[in-house]
């Protein structure tokens, strides 16, 4: 049996009713169930633009739908585009997203958020919270390299 609470952004919290009693409920707390958290995305709505940051004639962006362009994942890409030829130079998963088959797809994705320059790098912020650094020069992710994200990370 479950019991909605209270809500987090207009979704409910589900907790599990664990011994029910007349007048009393023993709960356990639990993430929102995968129903909850596609209702929380959908909510949400689709992830924001991530405006992109140009240095020395490069355009890098963050393009959100990899699946749909026969990449790993969605979201955790960086692409470096030439500005005069609009040819792209080269594409880094910064971070990876092990999907988990039994959960929606869509729960599970994790999306860049944010784009800035830092002393010729480019630091990258996530909807986890987590922040990376690609040199872009070298092509190659210095700080938060080799991060992966599996359903249970982030509460998600």
């Amino acid at each position: 049996m479950c019991l909605a609470l209270y809500t987090l952004g207009g979704a409910p919290l589900v907790r599990d009713v664990i011994d029910y009693e007349l007048e009393t409920a023993v709960v356990t707390w639990c993430c929102p169930q995968p129903r909850n958290r596609a209702r929380l995305r959908e909510a949400q709505g689709a992830p924001k633009d991530v405006p992109p940051v140009t240095f020395q004639a490069v355009k890098y962006s963050a393009p959100h739908w990899g699946l749909a362009n026969n990449k790993k994942q969605n979201g955790g890409y960086v692409e470096a585009v030439a500005l005069d030829t609009g040819k792209m130079l080269w594409e880094l998963r910064v971070y990876e997203i092990k999907y988990d088959a039994r959960v929606e797809g869509d729960v599970q994705d994790i999306f860049i958020t944010s784009l800035k320059l830092v002393n010729g790098n480019l630091d990258v912020l996530n909807e986890a919270g987590d922040k990376f650094v690609v040199d872009v020069t070298k092509r190659k992710v210095i700080v938060g390299a080799g991060h992966v994200y599996r359903f249970k990370d982030a509460g998600r």
